[in-house]
């Protein structure tokens, strides 16, 4: 197997960089294009387009969920010099419907079916696949399987050609693995048989076949890389996340959004999902301890939000926001606060938004969490509520360990762009290797 954890890493530091135009790539995107128009996935051979086309499996929905969600970040920067087909997650879990919660889960995904096809972007097609919310062995499975398959193969031919796999969910790696030629990478963003409500030992299952079959596995995390070390037999590699350092720009002047004007200083913001019981209520615990500081909370999980009865009268819930309407929260705030409970999928957790805070020059104070002490010179952390209340106190002082500039300074080679260039350069030694196999 080409390439190791030492590898990407240094790769990540610009040891090495191959570029779309470079002539091994013409090479084997030529002959990877070809094939998957022999297999059906594409139409006519285009010569002017000899980048390997990818089909992103993704964890998350385009059209619900956050565009910061990492598989959607990464796609973005692919698809300024390739074709990108994302494939809305399928899930994980079959949805209950004695629950609001259930039924909340089955209109959304109803109305994102309803988008099928779309365009959002150049070179992005988004596809939300009719599926039955069954996984694992056994007929309806199987079924379930064929038909995701048969949409995704029509909507690749009418889109253009797809070679290059890379999979988030586990449960779409039984369709995955037929579609393309080319390398078929698992994405580790998280640690899914240890998602709430979920069948574990069944995520699990489908998580070890990804694991033997994948060309490669990409971590966000690199505690979860480490533990999970006997899974990925050597397969492993860092890939950790990055920042949209274009947008998250500190030197722009943001006016503030008009639904702060009314929220006193100082303020603290905590972004990301708020779905999860627990760490709204360790978030909220948190905020009740500061009642001169107000909180902003931005991101998912209205419902969740407005049933807690733990809410209190500093805490302002703004909603759920666009990747391009984050910078202008953030900056208004004084400090950006991350949460990651300590659980079993805590020890994926690998926070996109403290280097967002970071890329803004904002001081940030988070909960412990796997890796985040190599952090420690940036930003403050406790390992319980008291310990983070008290950093807190200590940031609003003296605004943390580092200034606005080292803060900055710490995620500059952390771009998406870069993320997607090593990426890139990864597929093609992936594909090289299947050539010459």
């Amino acid at each position: 197997m080409l390439g190791s954890r030492k590898w990407i890493r240094q790769a990540g530091r610009g040891k090495r960089n191959v570029t779309s135009s470079e002539p091994s790539q013409v090479s084997s995107g030529t002959t990877t294009v070809r094939a998957a128009a022999e297999e059906g996935l594409v139409g006519d051979f285009a010569p002017s387009s000899l980048t390997p086309g990818l089909i992103s499996f993704s964890a998350g929905d385009y059209w619900y969920h956050s565009h910061s969600h990492a598989d959607f970040q990464i796609c973005r920067e692919l698809a300024k010099s390739r074709r990108v087909l994302i494939i809305n997650s399928m899930g994980m879990r079959v949805p209950s419907l004695t629950s609001a919660d259930g039924w909340m889960r089955v209109r959304r995904k109803l109305n994102s079916t309803l988008h099928f096809v779309r365009r959002p972007a150049p070179n992005i097609t988004v596809l939300s696949p009719l599926f039955i919310p069954v996984y694992g062995p056994g007929w309806a499975a199987a079924l379930n399987q064929k038909l995701v398959e048969l949409q995704i193969r029509a909507v690749a031919r009418w889109a253009g050609g797809y070679t290059d796999r890379l999979v988030a969910n586990p449960t779409a790696w039984g369709v995955a693995r037929k579609l393309g030629t080319g390398p078929l990478v698992l994405y580790r963003v998280d640690h899914f048989s240890a998602t709430e409500d979920v069948d574990s030992a069944l995520i699990r299952r489908l998580e070890d076949v990804t694991f033997a079959e994948a060309d490669a596995v990409l971590y966000s995390s690199e505690a979860l890389m480490d533990n999970e070390a006997v899974r990925h037999r050597g397969k492993g590699e860092l890939f950790e996340h990055g920042v949209d350092r274009s947008l998250f720009d500190p030197t722009q002047i943001w006016d503030e959004p008009a639904d702060l004007r009314d929220v006193a200083h100082p303020r603290v913001v905590m972004m990301g999902s708020f779905e999860k019981a627990d760490r709204l209520e360790q978030t909220l615990e948190i905020a009740a301890a500061l009642p001169e500081v107000s909180f902003v909370f931005v991101g998912g999980g209205a419902g969740a939000v407005k049933e807690s009865e733990r809410v209190t009268s500093n805490v302002t819930f703004v909603g759920q926001k666009q990747p391009s309407e984050l910078p202008a929260y953030l900056a208004h705030m004084e400090v950006g606060l991350v949460v990651v409970t300590r659980s079993e999928w805590g020890t994926a957790a690998s926070p996109i938004k403290l280097k967002e805070y970071l890329a803004m020059g904002l001081p940030v104070v988070s909960t412990w969490f796997d890796g985040v002490e190599k952090h420690a010179a940036t930003i403050r952390y406790g390992d319980s509520t008291e310990s983070v209340v008290a950093a807190l106190r200590a940031t609003l002082v003296d605004l943390g360990p580092s200034n606005h500039s080292h803060r900055i300074e710490s995620v500059a080679a952390d771009g998406w762009d870069a993320r997607a260039q090593l990426l890139s350069t990864r597929l093609e030694q992936l594909r090289e290797t299947q050539l010459h196999s």
